[in-house]
């Protein structure tokens, strides 16, 4: 596993990789978050109380998971058709929400938990693989930490006419570009690497089989 300081000393041989984030809420949004809890119930505002952990929930961990729209089509014999984009929307239990109003020390157990939850308790962003592990995580890292404009610059909109090295490229724009829009903190994310030694063919075998178990949330195959 190597934190996002860490990729330069990633492998050189071939093999798979997976990027992960390490949810985080930070001790001064969930202060805040406690303080507003305190003064709306205070003076029996209890619905903004509520709104409150809403958007605690939703800006520190949820939106950055939130799944990209589907575009569905619907017929049926002898009716209309319909098409459109469906988008996903966060369900946050009002339980919850009750709960953690009733009793907001809830949230630090909830802190403590969530940012030790990764890998071991949540699906990867994204599943890749490489021919030189380490040369492939440092142009995902360049990329991510290079400004939308530049970005766009370095790589460019062609499909480089089938070169598979391009496209590669442009792929990992994609992935750079998606981690920029969830306003994902480049420094929360870390990688998981593993080495697939004989066959060189083998890690693409590898990587089309584990992105069909997982289905990574910024996944493309």
């Amino acid at each position: 596993m190597y934190r996002w300081r860490e990729i330069r000393r990633a492998p050189l041989e071939a093999g798979i990789y997976a990027w992960y984030m390490l949810p985080e809420i930070t001790t001064h949004d969930l202060q805040e978050t406690v303080d507003q809890i305190s003064v709306a119930r205070t003076e029996g505002r209890d619905g903004d109380a509520i709104d409150a952990v809403r958007c605690l929930l939703d800006q520190a961990l949820f939106r950055h998971f939130r799944e990209d729209p589907y575009t569905a089509r619907i017929t049926g014999p002898l009716k209309p058709t319909f098409v459109g984009a469906l988008s996903h929307e966060s369900a946050i239990s009002p339980s919850l929400l009750r709960r953690i109003v009733e009793s907001p020390e809830r949230l630090k157990i909830i802190k403590q938990v969530v940012e030790r939850s990764s890998p071991n308790f949540s699906s990867p962003l994204y599943i890749g693989m490489a021919s030189c592990l380490r040369t492939r995580l440092k142009r995902h890292k360049m990329l991510i930490e290079t400004p939308a404009e530049s970005r766009r610059a370095l790589v460019g909109d062609a499909d480089g006419d089938g070169d598979p090295e391009f496209q590669q490229l442009v792929r990992d724009r994609s992935f750079a570009e998606r981690i920029q829009a969830r306003k994902i903190p480049p420094a929360r994310l870390f990688v998981v690497t593993e080495i697939v030694e004989g066959d060189t063919g083998a890690f693409l075998d590898i990587e089309n089989v584990l992105n069909r178990l997982h289905f990574p949330l910024l996944g493309r195959n």
